[in-house]
């Protein structure tokens, strides 16, 4: 017999806690009293509906983040970068020799923001998916969330928070549950 007050075990013959104190109700004997069921958590409250409008925030903030990538890339790569490679040849300077590509410098960082912005893009969809319970949003926020784990350290945080609130098999029927009602 444990005390209702501060938890500690008793003698089940006692009339007060010896640790707190407590006055305690004549003991029955446990057999004589019936095992009531738990009451079940509301429908729909589990890990992916308590957790689902903060992942797809994060994947919002985490794409907006990703965004600002895209604008430096394409300022700094357009912009700068052949500025300063015309400056130098324009200077006949001796690095000449050893920038001859210029313009692939400057190609390769507009590919690369493009790339991003591409991935960003697909973020901000997944993120919006998930707030409107859209059925193929969660497998797509899975990919980008395994894909996400080599972007230390933000991505693999977010990785794993997704992972950890989406990937597990009762979280995808939960998930399809909560999307059939959305």
């Amino acid at each position: 017999m444990f005390c209702d007050q501060c938890g500690m075990p008793m003698e089940s013959s006692a009339n007060f806690c010896t640790h707190c104190g407590k006055r305690l109700a004549p003991s029955v004997e446990a057999s004589a009293v019936p095992a009531l069921p738990l009451p079940s958590p509301p429908s729909g409250y589990g890990r992916v509906s308590r957790h689902l409008q903060l992942v797809a925030i994060l994947w919002f903030v985490y794409a907006a983040i990703r965004l600002v990538d895209v604008f430096w890339l394409y300022a700094v790569g357009r912009i700068y970068i052949p500025s300063f490679i015309g400056s130098i040849v324009s200077m006949s300077h001796p690095l000449v020799q050893h920038y001859p590509f210029g313009w692939l410098l400057s190609s390769s960082l507009a590919f690369i923001a493009t790339w991003i912005l591409f991935w960003s893009v697909l973020q901000l969809l997944a993120a919006w998916g998930l707030l409107e319970r859209a059925p193929w949003a969660r497998l797509l926020i899975l990919v980008l969330a395994i894909l996400s784990l080599l972007r230390f350290p933000l991505g693999t945080v977010l990785g794993i928070y997704t992972l950890w609130v989406l990937l597990p098999a009762h979280s995808g029927a939960e998930y399809a549950r909560l999307a059939r009602h959305a």
